[in-house]
């Protein structure tokens, strides 16, 4: 095996600083019973983890009965050398009630991607 390819278990901190520095990625969930998977923008705020979705997605329906447990995974990989990383959290989704901060996150979400 070569040796720079190596599994490393990365801190909570190295974790949200690298899902920080991208922009897209993939929203595991149950919709009817069924794995989901979704591509998301997202931002990193502290250790919260905010990913944009529409009126009527199949997240935006099941985040809306009290949370659901999801799974979060972003990644950046260099297609030449096949070497990078992988971030995989889990979590509850819940939808933001507050309209201001929603306004804000879409803004922020809409200038920084």
């Amino acid at each position: 095996m070569d040796d720079q390819r190596l599994l490393k278990q990365l801190t909570r901190t190295t974790s949200l600083q690298l899902l920080g520095s991208v922009s897209i990625g993939r929203l595991v969930f149950t919709h009817h019973a069924l794995p989901a998977i979704r591509p998301v923008n997202h931002l990193v705020e502290g250790e919260s983890i905010s990913v944009r979705a529409t009126t009527g997605a199949a997240i935006t329906s099941a985040a809306g009965r009290d949370g659901v447990v999801v799974a979060y995974e972003a990644d950046s990989i260099d297609h030449e050398t096949q070497l990078g990383w992988s971030v995989i959290v889990v979590g509850t989704a819940r939808l933001l009630a507050d309209e201001d901060a929603a306004a804000r996150y879409r803004a922020r979400l809409a200038v920084d991607r």
